[in-house]
């Protein structure tokens, strides 16, 4: 189970983590875009940098942490938590498609949006899972060790 969740959470992660190490390496290209995106908003420029710079290490931060997560489930929990924070103001202020006339622009921002709450969904669905590196599901295992006092291995006679 543990390899599937490192599998699962690579594949995942991938997006996040090469987005982030892409908008390194076209930094300046990436920050015209994000600040021509944002200009709407009215927003000093250096807070327009601030939010770019904090982006990157939400998407790499947030990556890293659920890779890291397969084998824990509170830094996947984080990491979950770190990529939504990411994605929400992403993708409504860069992905705005509703701003843009018809056209390929506009359906090139709608499939962006879509697929970014599609990832929220998926992001949310880590967050509920509740089984543990071992497979079991923490609750169970804390009803378990209640009942059997902390004891390992009690065999519960009905």
């Amino acid at each position: 189970m543990v390899a599937l969740r490192l599998v699962g959470s690579l594949l995942f992660a991938f997006i996040f983590l090469a987005a982030g190490f892409n908008t390194l390496a076209n930094y300046d290209a990436s920050l015209a875009m994000t600040a021509k995106k944002m200009a709407p908003l009215r927003l000093p420029a250096q807070l327009v940098t601030a939010s770019f710079v904090v982006s990157i290490a939400l998407k790499v931060l947030g990556g890293v942490l659920l890779v890291v997560g397969a084998f824990n489930p509170v830094l996947r929990k984080v990491g979950a938590y770190t990529l939504i924070l990411f994605l929400l103001p992403v993708t409504v202020v860069i992905h705005d498609f509703w701003n843009l006339e018809e056209g390929p622009a506009k359906q090139a921002e709608s499939a962006q949006f879509f697929k970014n709450v599609a990832l929220l969904g998926a992001l949310i669905c880590f967050i509920a899972d509740t089984h543990t590196h071992s497979g079991k599901n923490q609750e169970t295992s804390k009803r378990e060790e209640r009942a059997t006092g902390g004891r390992k291995n009690v065999k519960k006679i009905d």
